[in-house]
């Protein structure tokens, strides 16, 4: 193991609860913070469009994980039954298999699904990959566990990845291959380097990706340590963006060389002040989830195809719905009550005012363009089917 977690019950509960709910969620030159309310009156005015929507009949939890625009199919993994099915614009279903299995051909427990080009599909287990036919067939896998990392700690259904210019594959982790104790501790954020390549036909693993000397995770303990990554179109360049860091840190791919970092400068996103390292743990869990709720937290990133990206986070919790328990947070579905906003960016450069997540949106499933954006619909609970909005963001003025 790559570390050890000493809160890891309650990282556990925030992903896995994030996903019950259906929550997936300029250059930086100073440390100046956000204006909670402020829009930037010189930034356009923009708006989400509804232009079409996407439904699958089940009354199982389905999450969107992929889109290959090639043949313009969607990727959805079945948490409740582990299929893995595959359909078009309208709906349809291309493909459906389920390997789950405790087999050497066989995945258990998923954390990532997604394209492998046009006809392969790549699932992550915990310390696995598998590989298969868009059809189910078996064609590889691979027991990872001896490069002692942990292929995807977010349970967030996305298996980044990406071919070098010789057609090899290589595998993006989120975690290293140290042991760097416990992330209540001061010494993990100053050593921990968040993100492994692994190169499958040479075996080789390389790191990268540490938090920089002024992060705040430095200087407070923060909780929400691990980092959402998305990579471009390319493969050129890695994009990575932490929960309470409104930054996004841009990678070269191949080496980790940090090329720069983008002020998010968000309208209505409360800095998480944190809580001082100390030896006492239980102080620094629950005074630090207090904290938490107080403050706004980044949810997903997604790099588009022009290289532009969109980012989506959710502000505070109205304080007169504070709780003291975690359990309770999740168990109460309070999440909801944070409102959600969507942020449109290209060339590190702010193209829309920040987006609030329209009423009939729980979440950002995936997007790959400006005008091709799924979010996930609000849906009675007792409707045996899913449904996604297919949007656009529109200039307003």
């Amino acid at each position: 193991m790559r570390f050890t977690l000493n809160e890891e019950n309650s990282q556990f509960l925030f992903t896995l609860f994030n996903l019950l709910f259906l929550l997936f969620t300029a250059m930086g030159c100073g440390e100046e913070k956000s204006v909670e309310g402020f829009q930037n009156t010189r930034i356009p005015v923009c708006e989400l469009e509804i232009y079409d929507s996407l439904i699958i009949r089940s009354n199982s939890l389905l999450f969107l994980s992929d889109y290959l625009s090639e043949k313009k199919w969607y990727l959805l993994y079945d948490y409740f039954n582990g299929d893995l099915i595959i359909v078009n614009r309208k709906g349809r279903t291309e493909y459906q298999f389920n390997r789950k299995g405790g087999g050497r051909q066989e995945y258990g427990e998923v954390r990532g699904v997604s394209f492998l080009g046009p006809d392969k599909v790549i699932v992550y287990g915990m310390f696995h990959y598998f590989i298969y036919s868009v059809t189910g067939d078996f064609i590889e896998s691979e027991d990872i566990a001896d490069k002692a990392v942990l292929v995807n700690p977010l349970y967030d259904f996305k298996a980044p990845h990406f071919f070098d210019a010789d057609s090899s594959l290589h595998l993006i982790v989120k975690g290293s291959s140290g042991n760097h104790g416990s992330a209540l501790r001061a010494e993990f954020y100053a050593n921990m380097q968040w993100i492994s390549i692994y190169n499958i036909e040479e075996g080789s693993l390389w790191e990268g990706v540490p938090y920089e000397s002024n992060s705040p995770y430095i200087k407070n303990y923060l909780g929400k340590p691990a980092p959402q990554i998305s990579i471009d179109k390319q493969k050129e360049f890695l994009f990575v963006l932490f929960p309470y860091d409104p930054h996004v840190y841009l990678y070269q791919l191949h080496n980790l060389d940090l090329i720069k970092k983008i002020n998010l400068a968000p309208s209505f996103f409360p800095w998480n002040s944190g809580v001082p390292f100390s030896n006492n743990v239980q102080r620094i869990k629950e005074e630090s989830f207090g904290k938490e709720q107080l403050s706004g937290i980044y949810l997903t990133i997604q790099v588009l195809d022009d290289g532009g990206f969109l980012t989506a986070y959710m502000s505070q919790l109205p304080e007169s719905l504070l709780v003291d328990d975690e359990i309770e947070y999740f168990q109460g579905g309070l999440q909801a009550f944070r409102d959600h906003y969507l942020q449109l960016f290209k060339s590190g450069e702010k193209l829309c005012r920040d987006l609030p997540l329209p009423e009939y949106a729980k979440a950002l499933s995936i997007a790959t363009a400006s005008d091709h954006i799924v979010l996930l619909a609000q849906t009675p609970e007792e409707q045996a089917y899913t449904k996604y909005y297919l949007t656009r963001i529109s200039r307003v003025k």
